[in-house]
């Protein structure tokens, strides 16, 4: 498709290399890319990254591509789809589950619902864009977890967080 972000890349390896850089805890575009740089030609293989005519596999997809993929797609559209696949692989999860939201360059707020040994994620949501304040980061922080508090299967684990995170109605939803 000549509107690809990258005519090297398929849509596909690029969206997989973003939700491994942010299962992986990269959280930055920039530390995305370098995750990525730094992935092995087994790993590439593994991931189905293409090849070029030496059989050995393409060097990490550009910071513009990757920019210019995020800029046309819908965070909570990718955000489902991994939560999908997330709540797919329900069972094999871990159970001490911690949340926490993060601003990216003041842009976009992320929450993550994560494994408490190793920091994986069990589960993600992207905020309403909205003015960085402490009003609306806590607003939207608030949102967010109310959101995979109800989503995410949440039976049998303990659930922490931060003192944000620590008022009636999301501790009913986490119970619930």
């Amino acid at each position: 498709d000549p509107r690809a972000p990258n005519r090297k890349f398929p849509c596909s390896s690029l969206l997989l290399l973003v939700a491994m850089g942010l299962l992986a805890g990269r959280k930055s575009l920039a530390a995305i890319h370098r995750y990525g740089q730094f992935l092995t030609q087994k790993q590439r293989s593994a991931i189905g990254w293409p090849s070029n005519r030496a059989g050995t596999f393409r060097p990490a997809p550009s910071y513009s591509a990757l920019y210019n993929l995020l800029c046309n797609i819908d965070p909570h559209g990718f955000a489902a789809a991994i939560n999908d696949w997330l709540a797919a692989a329900h069972g094999t999860l871990p159970r001490g589950l911690a949340i926490d939201g993060k601003y990216v360059r003041n842009l976009v707020l992320t929450l993550s619902m994560s494994e408490h040994e190793s920091g994986a994620p069990a589960a993600i949501a992207i905020a309403e864009q909205a003015p960085v304040s402490e009003e609306t980061k806590k607003e939207g922080e608030l949102t967010c977890a109310r959101r995979l508090y109800a989503s995410t299967p949440l039976h049998g684990a303990t659930v922490t967080g931060d003192a944000l995170n620590c008022e009636a109605q999301s501790i009913a939803l986490v119970v619930e």
